[in-house]
């Protein structure tokens, strides 16, 4: 995110929490259903960090709980203290969360991130927490930070993020990490422009988001909006991280992530990646039809033509694909490899209802444009 947005985000709330008192517009629970610590986290020389613990009574634990981070991406303690930081801490207890709101230092924040989930591991047994199971959220200005931190590959530990009313530039995403993006629609036009590109680069990766947009919802609604919808909008928050730190979700997503992988480098135009990871796949599971036309494709994007042809003709063999499906990438191989016939042949394949009029203009199928059987496929009615 540019300088100039991140101003202008602060700015936003900063100027709201001169003129009314923030409070978290959904419900959390009574004083006597949570607990709440201030421990040390962090000394070096004269800095010492603090983070704010609270845990579900004891009662409601049988078990290590997942932990719920409030991001402090501006440095010092007001992310720790804040109205806003608290309540999702406080209502995260509700959830079967153990929740933190910490102290940072401007900069060095991500570093003590990694101070902080350092600590969680060498304390998780005495505060009952599983520390390989964290799921964090940032918003506004936090998530210039934030987001960057959380799609560190390195940091596993972390399970699933939530990504509010703000974004950010990253050198890579995640595919093995579920993030929620809620958009807010009254927002600033640069701040949702932002957002939005962002969007688009993860999912054109192929990354594991879920976005959810509140076109009436102001930048802060969780604290400015007090109405059913934005309640609606933090349980659905609260819902998405239970499901997505779930052994049930996390299983699904490891057993996919090399297919997405190669998927998300297709989608990216990095047709070599793809096709590396292809191979391998198609190594281990030959019989695959639906890899084999994916593995074609790839090819095809390296202009490894012969090769994608071999790889489309055993996916035929196999069967169970679209006829278009496998059809339009196999000829256009075969045009591409400067075989006219062969490149007919599997655009005969396919219904001529299903034939896009576009290839009449493609320019990898310029090589048939003036024979008359390949005139004749548009014209059978």
């Amino acid at each position: 995110m540019r300088p100039g947005i991140l101003f202008v985000l602060v700015f936003l709330l900063a100027s709201v929490a001169c003129s009314q008192e923030l409070r978290f517009v959904y419900p959390v629970p009574a004083p006597t259903d949570f607990t709440q610590r201030n421990l040390v986290y962090k000394q070096t020389g004269q800095i010492v960090l603090s983070l704010d613990l609270f845990l579900p009574t004891p009662s409601a634990r049988s078990k290590p709980l997942p932990v719920f981070i409030i991001f402090n991406g501006f440095g010092g303690g007001f992310m720790r203290t804040s109205a806003q930081s608290h309540g999702w801490a406080k209502a995260a207890t509700a959830h079967g969360f153990a929740a933190i709101t910490a102290e940072t230092t401007a900069e060095h924040v991500a570093e003590d991130f990694d101070s902080l989930a350092f600590y969680l591991r060498q304390h998780s047994d005495d505060l009952r927490i599983d520390p390989e199971r964290l799921v964090v959220i940032a918003w506004s200005g936090n998530v210039s930070a934030g987001l960057p931190a959380v799609e560190d590959p390195q940091r596993k530990a972390i399970k699933a993020a939530v990504i509010y009313y703000g974004s950010a530039d990253v050198a890579q995403v995640r595919l093995d990490l579920p993030v929620l993006f809620v958009r807010a629609g009254l927002d600033q036009p640069l701040t949702n422009q932002s957002f939005d590109r962002r969007i688009a680069a993860g999912i054109a990766s192929n990354a594991p988001w879920t976005v959810l947009n509140y076109p009436g919802g102001h930048h802060g609604f969780d604290v400015l909006d007090d109405n059913n919808l934005s309640r609606e909008i933090i349980e659905e928050t609260f819902r998405f991280a239970q499901l997505a730190i779930s052994g049930s979700h996390q299983s699904a997503l490891q057993g996919g992530l090399a297919e997405a992988s190669a998927a998300g480098a297709m989608f990216t135009d990095n047709f070599a990646r793809a096709a590396a990871l292809y191979h391998d796949l198609v190594v281990a599971h030959p019989q695959d039809a639906r890899l084999l036309l994916s593995y074609g494709n790839a090819l095809s994007g390296v202009k490894q033509y012969k090769e994608a042809r071999a790889q489309f003709d055993r996916a035929k063999t196999i069967g169970g694909l679209g006829q278009r499906d496998l059809g339009l990438p196999a000829a256009k191989a075969c045009a591409l490899d400067h075989d006219p016939e062969a490149a007919m042949a599997w655009l005969k394949t396919i219904p001529p209802q299903f034939l896009p009029a576009s290839i009449q203009s493609d320019p990898d199928f310029v090589s048939l444009k003036d024979r008359d059987d390949f005139q004749a496929l548009f014209h059978t009615h």
